[in-house]
């Protein structure tokens, strides 16, 4: 019935003879955005150990190093689960019984739950450590701003301080 639909959308659209040139179906759909997430998943997992093993080279502290790390298994598992919601798109082509398909669908909302959570975790822990992480060329800016400001209502006070009159003490 939905085939249906498709064709005579494609038929409307191409105005008749195209439509079994481009049948359109949902699973097929579903096919390709998997292939496309499981690579994608690959693809990250690639750039992220790149960047971590770049991170290691840098001699930084264990700190930093540590932060490294968990960052990097953050990452990974990330990408693990886009690869994994990948290939749970791309089962779905060839399940036909419907139990079957709606328990997938399930899988699959729970791993795109999942890597929404872990994703909003991750922001937070980056944005936590870049507020933690001091900033020297701010601060002596911040520093250098507020003396200029302190020098400048000097300036102004003694400014006022010779338009007024002195008044004279009594003895």
């Amino acid at each position: 019935m939905s085939n249906l639909a498709w064709q005579s959308a494609v038929e409307w659209f191409l105005g008749g003879g195209g439509s079994a040139a481009l049948t359109l179906r949902a699973n097929m759909a579903l096919l390709l955005m998997g292939v496309a997430c499981f690579a994608g998943g690959i693809l990250l997992m690639i750039q992220h150990r790149r960047e971590w093993i770049e991170s290691l080279g840098d001699r930084a502290d264990s700190r930093t190093r540590r932060y490294e790390e968990r960052k990097f298994r953050r990452r990974s598992l990330l990408a693990s689960m886009i690869s994994s919601a990948g290939c749970v798109m791309a089962s779905l082509y060839w399940l036909v019984e419907p139990r079957l398909w709606a328990t997938m669908m399930g899988v699959l909302l729970l791993i795109l739950v999942g890597i929404v959570g872990i994703a909003f975790l991750d922001l937070f822990s980056v944005s936590l450590r870049e507020i933690s992480q001091p900033n020297p060329e701010a601060q002596q800016e911040m520093v250098r701003t507020y003396l200029e400001l302190r020098e400048k209502r000097r300036q102004e006070q003694a400014a006022a301080e010779e338009k007024t009159p002195a008044e004279e003490k009594p003895d």
